[in-house]
């Protein structure tokens, strides 16, 4: 599959999700992060894959855990939850992808930059291992980060510095699962640059 392919399937996925009612209504109300990793050979199954033999360790969400538990044919670690729903979740279907929601790391209109940093990288290096080790799915692997509902949220980066969010979505391929720090930096320079 062409590159152009991959992202025309991938950004097509991704909007169906944002409009999905687990998305918006799922968890609690206000702005959020939502990360998507999508291997190539996902936009091919046709029937759900067997996800039972992985480290359900690695799936939990960017920030907080709260249960692991099955749901229409994927698992999914689920947050703490408020008044019966919850500020993050982490799941992962039968097509091997993963979709993370975090709502703990945009509070008072800002996005402490460093904290974003460390559980974005974390989060993604855990959730490729499920993928490629776990699973072995093929490579390059889709990624997509969301801003929703959060623009114009100030960057807290360096002292002085105030950036404020201006673009929502973000996407690449990991091509190179091996270099993803420095693919995440490239990722979080992105942000920075777009936000003056």
């Amino acid at each position: 599959m062409e590159h152009h392919e991959i992202f025309e399937k991938g950004e097509e996925y991704v909007k169906k999700r944002l409009q999905n009612n687990i998305v918006r209504e799922f968890v609690q109300d206000g702005a959020k992060i939502i990360l998507h990793l999508i291997p190539v050979n996902s936009f091919n199954i046709t029937y759900p894959q067997k996800i039972d033999n992985i480290n359900t360790d690695n799936l939990q969400p960017i920030c907080g855990l709260n249960k692991i538990l099955p749901f229409n044919n994927s698992i999914m670690a689920v947050g703490q939850l408020f008044n019966s729903r919850p500020a993050c979740y982490t799941e992962l279907n039968s097509k091997y992808i993963i979709e993370a929601v975090d709502m703990h790391l945009l509070k008072n209109k800002t996005l402490h930059f460093s904290l974003f940093k460390e559980k974005i990288s974390d989060s993604v290096k855990k959730y490729l291992d499920i993928l490629i080790n776990d699973l072995k799915v093929d490579i390059p692997i889709y990624f997509s980060l969301v801003f929703k509902g959060a623009k114009e949220y100030e960057i807290l980066d360096k002292p002085g510095n105030r950036p404020k969010i201006q673009r929502d979505r973000y996407q690449n391929l990991i091509e190179t699962p091996t270099e993803i720090d420095s693919f995440l930096e490239r990722t979080f320079e992105a942000i920075i640059r777009n936000s003056f």
